[in-house]
């Protein structure tokens, strides 16, 4: 059904690109006007067209979108539009972004048969570039409302268009920077948490966790011991989103394994060497920042609950008396700012 030739494309050439499937009904003269005409107007914005010869008229839109997947999965294109020319009617202009995820679609109107094509070739070229400059500022293709009667302030949209597909699933995994609080004596202790999740079209997502945090070191009341921590979480929460940003909403449950070595006790008989699991709550906040149609930039604040919490202690032998000389948060302060991908 396409006829797609990835090898238009340089090695060389790192811009972004998108694809465009001319109509294969028009004569070769308004083909080769389109082609000028989108060149033009895409090199204004810096971006490469791969300009192709294609017949998918007949196809319906989940096949549509498709041939889109495919298509912008071999090019690495951020976009996929072609012209449907067929039959009597207005030509339809078609455009899915890179994912994917929507296909939407515009009539011209004023496009006749007998007319000349010249202000519809211009017009092609125009809602192609700033359909092009929104998906670069990562911004998702409009819809139209779900009301039957058409609104005057959508003529102002460079995409007046009707929604054809409801999006997809997709997966989101993010590296980012964890400082949370401990202890009095550890007022912030960093690590690394590498989190993925599956996210659905409603909003909703469900993912797991670990977070990678350095061994801490404390030398307190003559004792020296070390403190290994490895939290493994389960996530779900529900996204928000605003153009560009998306807020999220979410909530957490940690299993944290603490590991304790004594490493000298100054003359005392050190306890062997331990380790316990405690447990976790973790409702969080978290802002998005669509820095491309696959990759955001992210910052979370959220206050972690702990449960089974326990304080470290030194013993008197003589007296029998414990002294607690660490004694973690029981509620604590987590931040975290990182990158993620969306897939």
């Amino acid at each position: 059904m396409l006829a797609f030739r990835p090898d238009h494309a340089r090695a060389e050439d790192k811009r972004p690109s998108v694809v465009f499937f001319a109509p294969p009904e028009v004569s070769s003269k308004v083909r080769v006007a389109l082609e000028d005409a989108l060149t033009t107007q895409l090199t204004l914005i810096q971006t490469t067209l791969r300009y192709e010869l294609g017949a998918v008229s007949k196809a319906s839109p989940a096949e549509r979108l498709q041939i889109a997947k495919v298509v912008a999965a071999k090019s690495g294109a951020i976009g996929v539009f072609w012209l449907d020319a067929a039959g009597d009617g207005p030509w339809l202009l078609y455009a899915v972004d890179g994912r994917a995820e929507r296909m939407v679609v515009r009539p011209l109107a004023s496009h006749q048969k007998s007319a000349e094509p010249e202000a519809d070739i211009e017009a092609v070229a125009l809602i192609v570039r700033a359909t092009t400059q929104a998906l670069l500022h990562g911004e998702p293709l409009p819809s139209l409302t779900t009301s039957g009667a058409p609104q005057r302030k959508r003529d102002t949209s460079p995409w007046p268009v009707e929604r054809l597909d409801a999006g997809q699933s997709a997966l989101r995994v993010a590296l980012s920077y964890v400082g949370t609080t401990f202890a009095k004596q550890l007022p912030l202790q960093h690590g690394f948490a590498l989190r993925g999740a599956w996210l659905w079209p409603s909003g909703t997502y469900v993912g797991l966790g670990f977070t990678l945090i350095p061994t801490s070191k404390f030398d307190l009341q003559r004792v020296q011991f070390e403190i290994d921590r490895y939290p493994f979480s389960l996530h779900a929460g529900l996204r928000f989103g605003l153009s560009r940003l998306t807020f999220i909403g979410e909530l957490g449950v940690e299993l944290e394994v603490r590991k304790r070595r004594t490493l000298s006790a100054a003359g005392l008989m050190p306890y062997p060497d331990e380790r316990r699991i405690v447990y976790n709550v973790c409702p969080r906040l978290e802002t998005e920042l669509a820095l491309a149609p696959w990759l955001v930039a992210f910052v979370s604040a959220g206050l972690d609950v702990v449960v089974g919490n326990f304080a470290y202690s030194s013993g008197n032998e003589e007296t029998m008396e414990n002294t607690a000389i660490l004694e973690p948060h029981w509620i604590r302060l987590a931040l975290q700012v990182g990158l993620a991908i969306i897939h």
